[in-house]
């Protein structure tokens, strides 16, 4: 596996970030302490704060991690958490839920003991080794089109098709089938082959839920559900085609960081300069600096500290991070909108 440039991680916030609450996906079993971790992985999905600043169960939440950021571990862990370095414009160093290491998929296949499939480039979290060799425990959630997500569900895939980099233009892709329509405001039971067990069940919606449809058999249809990975199965219910496609925006680099512009209300709001620091105090360090820029960020200003020349302050250069800390006053630059 190519080793990815070398960058440092986060730690320590005494308050956790509320604005960004929620929780983590649950897995079946967290991989056991002794684990060996590939030397670098990305985050998977979930919600809630990811980064801490120990592996402590009451070491305090310091940041919060988006889908496909490129984490370096760093040693041994625990069954919960991880040491972990980033990689990307804002170095930091901490330790990781255990729940949210997720490794990209590098060629298409089903997932085995589950209903899952995946294609290249997907994300999928990473349970622990499995009992058979070359495979890996994982667990995937597909995003249905309005972002909400299905599952997780969990299985196995082989750990040769598994990565930090992205796939390579030669990986298939998987074959795309026609859009359907679900009915609305029904509950739609998926099996796992035709006549066979049901391995999940869509919600009811008011706006209905849109498949793939791959394959039809005697009224049965085979589907994919979600934008990568899948959930794939079988269904026996009459759907509508439709002409629905696929809609994709270039994201904006220059913007400000969502998590920053959703919490931002009256607060204010500073640009960073490069090799801007971000500090926290420890026991051993009144001024430990855990986080430096290594391209221009922002700061969201939480409160102010005169005295000692600091903000209490939300940090991020892009929407892959955030980390909170003290910044000092004398690195805020207005901000220019």
């Amino acid at each position: 596996m190519k080793r990815e440039r070398l960058e440092s991680l986060c730690a320590i916030a005494a308050l956790m970030l509320s604005a960004c609450g929620g929780t983590a996906p649950s897995v079946d079993a967290p991989p056991p302490s002794d684990a060996v971790w590939p030397e670098t992985m990305v985050s998977g999905p979930g919600t809630g704060p990811a980064l801490f600043v120990g592996p402590s169960p009451n070491d305090a939440a310091v940041g919060y991690l988006s889908t496909g950021v490129t984490l370096e571990i760093t040693g041994v862990g625990t069954a919960e958490r991880v040491p972990v370095r980033t990689v990307g414009g804002l170095r930091v160093r901490g330790w990781v839920d255990a729940a949210r290491l997720g490794m990209r998929v590098q060629q298409k296949g089903r997932v085995r003991g589950g209903p899952g499939y995946v294609g290249p480039n997907d994300i999928v979290t990473v349970l622990g080794p499995s009992t058979t060799p070359g495979m890996m425990r994982v667990s995937l959630s597909p995003r249905l089109r309005d972002g909400t997500t299905l599952g997780p569900f969990t299985g196995e895939f082989p750990t040769d098709r598994l990565a930090a980099t992205e796939a390579g233009p030669e990986a298939q892709t998987p074959s795309v089938g026609a859009i359907h329509a679900l009915p609305r405001n029904r509950q739609i039971p998926v099996y796992g082959s035709r006549g066979g067990e049901v391995v999940a069940t869509l919600p009811p919606r008011t706006t209905p839920i849109l498949v793939q449809v791959v394959v039809e058999r005697d009224g049965w249809k085979g589907i994919r559900v979600g934008d990568g990975p899948y959930l794939s199965g079988w269904i026996n219910v009459e759907t509508a085609l439709t002409a629905v496609g696929a809609v994709t925006e270039a994201p904006d680099e220059a913007s400000i960081p969502e998590r920053l512009s959703r919490d931002r209300q009256d607060r204010p709001l500073w640009r960073l300069p490069l090799r801007a620091r971000v500090r926290f105090p420890t026991v051993e360090d009144p001024n430990y600096t855990f986080a430096i820029l290594r391209a221009e960020g922002y700061a969201l200003e939480l409160a102010r500290h005169e005295s000692d020349g600091r903000i209490d302050a939300f940090v991020a250069v892009n929407d892959q991070l955030a980390v909170r800390g003290f910044v000092d006053i004398d690195s805020l630059e207005p901000l220019q909108e």
